[in-house]
């Protein structure tokens, strides 16, 4: 746990995580966010996040940020197994998709960078 009070600027604003980043060849950029069941990435987090995927876009590289829930209580020590989490959303070239079905981090992932190694 951190404790970020200390960091509390204008507006309320504060630090935010990413729960996961990968960058592939200096090409693609993935973001991973995963929240509890019906948990809602918050405002503040959400358009930071945004901005940061916004911003790459607007270069030559390709960005994705991926949210994702799981079924992991939050108070216990079990692993969240990232890869397997159910995708609800995804935001790419600054606009976001509402995920039905199922699909997974990982799959997505996958679909994503074939999809940029087209380019």
């Amino acid at each position: 746990m951190r404790d970020f009070s200390s960091l509390k600027f204008e507006r309320n604003i504060t630090p935010t995580d990413i729960d996961g980043f990968v960058e592939f060849d200096d090409k693609c950029y993935v973001f991973i966010e995963t929240k509890y069941k019906e948990a809602k990435v918050i405002w503040g987090q959400r358009l930071a996040l945004q901005r940061l995927v916004d911003s790459i876009s607007d270069t030559q590289k390709a960005a994705i940020l991926i949210i994702a829930t799981h079924n992991v209580e939050p108070s216990t020590e079990e692993l969240i197994d990232v890869g397997n989490c159910q995708v609800t959303e995804y935001r790419t070239k600054k606009k976001w998709h509402l995920v039905k079905g199922l699909l997974t981090v990982r799959k997505l992932i996958d679909q994503y960078r074939k999809y940029v190694n087209q380019w």
